[in-house]
């Protein structure tokens, strides 16, 4: 309290001069007032500030291009299909199973809840599930298109779906069909590989390499490359000319 009042004795003064030498508009000086003490409130004080994401540096996104394989096309595999119902091939295992040994399996929750509870706010889930599944939350801010999206399970499902950055279908055709069945479990529920995003947007997609396909938003594209190709390194996925020459013109 006896802060709070020597800031005001402060301010006034600050204010007085200010409102003399003409720096502050003496019809409004309760502008900074209003300012000053909602910056230097105990509660302010108490709150810690959380720094805004990093952006991906050009230098990592070249050191990336030189780690990852550039091939001139990709070859067509015949097989991928991504259902398991009967009689399908199911080559990346049952949609979000929480049995792979992607980080986050069994914890008892399948994978696309846990990408809705990790990358949404004000998440609310159903008490019955253990905590697990998301019944609400916002997605602040949608990354492909900048937008706030609000989750409501059973309503507004389908307007945020869970986006494979490296699509399954091309990492099939850039060599997951030769991994062994589990790898390619973990590659499907792989955390660095999964994002939040748009409905709308992720079916326009579709199976699309960067080349073909960036975000509309284009303040996230340096990120978007960047992750595919983290993703492209760490499962050694090879890229196309096509692609080296989108992401060293966009970023």
């Amino acid at each position: 309290m006896r802060r709070l009042i020597r800031l005001a004795i402060a301010i006034s003064a600050v204010l007085g001069i200010g409102v003399a030498t003409g720096f502050i508009d003496p019809h409004h000086p309760t502008d900074v007032i209003g300012r000053s003490l909602s910056a230097l409130s105990p509660a302010a004080a108490d709150t810690p500030h959380k720094p805004a994401d990093p952006q991906p540096s050009t230098d990592h996104t070249r050191r990336l291009l030189s780690d990852v394989r550039v091939v001139n096309t990709m070859p067509e595999v015949a097989g991928y299909e991504r259902s398991c119902r009967k009689n399908k091939a199911c080559v990346f295992g049952p949609a979000w199973t929480d049995d792979s040994t992607a980080p986050l399996s069994h914890n008892g929750c399948d994978t696309r809840n846990d990408v809705l509870r990790q990358q949404l706010t004000q998440v609310v889930t159903d008490p019955k599930s253990r905590g697990c599944t998301v019944i609400s939350g916002v997605l602040d801010p949608d990354p492909y298109t900048g937008a706030v999206i609000e989750f409501r399970k059973g309503s507004t499902s389908g307007d945020v779906e869970i986006d494979h950055v490296f699509p399954l279908e091309q990492a099939w055709h850039s060599g997951a069909s030769a991994w062994p069945a589990a790898t390619r479990v973990r590659f499907a529920n792989d955390p660095a590989n999964l994002l939040a995003v748009d409905g709308g947007r992720n079916s326009a997609k579709g199976s699309k390499p960067i080349s073909e396909w960036l975000p509309p938003n284009q303040a996230y594209r340096c990120d978007y490359i960047t992750r595919y190709l983290e993703v492209a390194a760490t499962y050694q996925l090879p890229i196309t000319a096509a692609e080296k020459t989108t992401a060293e013109r966009t970023c």
